[in-house]
């Protein structure tokens, strides 16, 4: 828990000590941002507990709003078109949630044999790690072209 020793209150808002506590890195920031969204997440949905079918489909539709937005830069026309692929399965993820079907899933596929779970969780932080870095080079580029 932060205490106003580390330097919450005063004027300085709950992100801005937290990074600061964490040694204000660009790591660190990025960090934050996550858990600051998943409180959000949290506060909008409830805990949730699906599974592992059900969030694939929930972050290929994640990752689907993502993709759409880069493309608004010429610089990256060329690969406008291996892209629509993957666009187009993303929003295929969110028409099959909108669907209901992740309903089915969550009644019929939540268990995962011991290595498909390894298997799975690692992937996921692969997944993780992967959009913390998109964010960091984000912010970097950001700031460099300020």
């Amino acid at each position: 828990m932060l205490t106003p020793a580390d330097g919450v209150g005063g004027g300085m808002d709950r992100q801005t000590a937290t990074v600061n506590v964490l040694g204000g890195n660009a790591q660190a920031r990025v960090i934050v941002d996550v858990l600051i969204e998943r409180e959000r997440q949290d506060a909008k949905w409830g805990v949730q507990r699906h599974a592992p079918a059900v969030w694939m489909l929930i972050l290929g539709e994640e990752v689907g709003e993502a993709a759409e937005d880069p493309f608004d830069d010429v610089s990256v026309q060329a690969v406008v078109s291996p892209m629509a692929d993957l666009v187009k399965a993303c929003q295929r993820c969110r028409e099959i949630l909108e669907a209901g079907y992740g309903r089915t899933l969550d009644a019929n596929g939540s268990t995962m044999i011991a290595p498909a779970r390894v298997r799975y969780r690692a992937e996921l932080v692969q997944v993780a790690a992967v959009a913390v870095a998109a964010i960091e080079s984000l912010d970097a580029t950001e700031v460099s072209h300020a």
